[in-house]
């Protein structure tokens, strides 16, 4: 149940930011543990940002 409330958050933050103002994604890699998240602004001055995240 903690799974899906997450996954549903995610959802519904990745549409909001898929609207007005770009896309984001979130991946994570089971082998090494680590979350990418990438995200690109349409209507703003900032340029498409990259970061991962090892745990």
């Amino acid at each position: 149940m903690l799974v899906e409330q997450q996954d549903e958050k995610r959802r519904r933050v990745l549409g909001h930011l898929s609207g007005d103002m770009g896309w984001a994604a979130i991946v994570r890699n089971e082998t090494s543990g680590s979350v990418r998240c990438i995200a690109t602004f349409m209507k703003s001055n900032f340029d498409s940002f990259m970061a991962e995240i090892n745990s």
